[in-house]
């Protein structure tokens, strides 16, 4: 499993004058690969549920969460 993941780098989203990214994703029924970086990641459900999956867990997502 350690080769199916997707190593993500901070210089791929972010540059020294904003330290941000913002992405809007949608997907149904998707389960997005299996990734890890070395930044935090803050996720914001706007309507709809899902799962954030981690190595160590599983955890039920919904808006407000």
């Amino acid at each position: 499993m350690k080769n199916d993941i997707l190593h993500l780098k901070a210089a791929d989203f972010f540059n020294a004058e904003f330290p941000f990214a913002a992405m809007r994703i949608h997907t149904e029924n998707v389960s997005p690969l299996w990734h890890d970086h070395y930044f935090f990641e803050m996720v914001f459900i706007l309507r709809g549920s899902g799962v954030h999956k981690t190595l160590s867990r599983k955890t039920p997502i919904r808006r407000g969460s």
